[in-house]
């Protein structure tokens, strides 16, 4: 999860209660990575478990956004609530960059500046956690690959799962080289390491702020976004013509839109709003726009 950084917005439409639960699984990993580090004294063990607070803080402010939007109404995917889930992203990638990977590299810094002697017990302990913890971290992967599918507009619901995955992955990686080489008798392995660490997680949080800022700020879309728009809403059946109108985007992506679509003169309002109502989900769905609205418009 410590991720978002990627799609359109982290939350991926997650239902609270999903959310939820993964705030109590990385909560579980955080205290299972503190019990571990306590043990053995491994300042990479200690990144990990930091590591796993930037996603807990990452999903607890994402779960706060959603259940502040308000029921009814438009649903989930609209521009509104994905506004909410990037404020909710950017302050997590704020309290991310601003305490937890500045203090972990002040922390690894410190220790390479100034080596002191230090105890470290039951290697063995922090290479199985590690190690299960990387085969474990495997699933979600395999899962966010299986559901990938040719869609370069839009942002995928298990991309941002998978971006996420593949980030600590990586830092478990990290942390598994820094253990093995402490091992082998590198005493600085293990600040190396977590030095690493800290900067995979400011990292990730730069990938947050960059991806969330265009959905707050906006910004005018490209000629290309608004024709192919126009081009996808006239392909459905019934729609006679297509206009555009205070367009928003990021690139070639509509965020934002409105969308006048011409229908048969005469036909009746039912059959009219059925119309606008398939376009705005094709658009919602196939390219991307939370925030694209259909608006029928009876004519000759």
């Amino acid at each position: 999860m410590s991720g978002q950084k990627s799609p359109g917005w982290v939350a991926t439409f997650a239902s609270p209660r999903e959310l939820a639960q993964a705030v109590a699984a990385y909560t579980t990993l955080l205290l299972v990575k503190l019990a571990v580090y306590l043990q053995t004294g491994m300042l990479s063990v200690l990144a990990l478990a930091l590591h796993s607070l930037s996603d807990v803080v990452a999903s607890a402010f994402l779960l706060l956004a959603e259940l502040m939007l308000p029921r009814g109404g438009r649903p989930a995917h609209s521009l509104a609530a994905g506004r909410a889930r990037s404020a909710a992203a950017l302050l997590a990638a704020t309290v991310t960059m601003s305490f937890i990977s500045f203090r972990l590299a002040e922390e690894a810094l410190g220790y390479l500046l100034n080596p002191r002697l230090a105890v470290y017990r039951t290697p063995e302990l922090a290479f199985a956690l590690v190690l299960g913890s990387m085969l474990a971290g495997c699933v979600p992967i395999v899962r966010a690959l299986r559901q990938r599918r040719p869609r370069p507009l839009a942002r995928l619901p298990g991309e941002a799962h998978l971006m996420g995955a593949l980030n600590d992955e990586l830092s478990l990686l990290v942390g598994l080289g820094g253990i093995v080489l402490l091992n082998h008798g590198l005493r600085y392995a293990d600040a190396w390491a977590a030095l690493a660490i800290a900067l995979l997680i400011a990292a990730n949080a730069v990938g947050l702020i960059r991806t969330h800022l265009h959905l707050l700020i906006g910004g005018p879309a490209t000629a290309a976004g608004q024709k192919r728009a126009a081009a996808m809403a006239g392909d459905v059946p019934g729609v006679r013509g297509v206009r555009i109108v205070d367009a928003e985007g990021d690139g070639e992506r509509l965020l934002r839109a409105t969308l006048y679509v011409k229908v048969a003169p005469g036909l009746p309002i039912e059959q009219a709003t059925a119309i606008a109502m398939a376009v705005e989900t094709r658009l919602r769905a196939e390219l991307g726009c939370p925030g694209c609205v259909v608006v029928p418009v009876v004519g000759d």
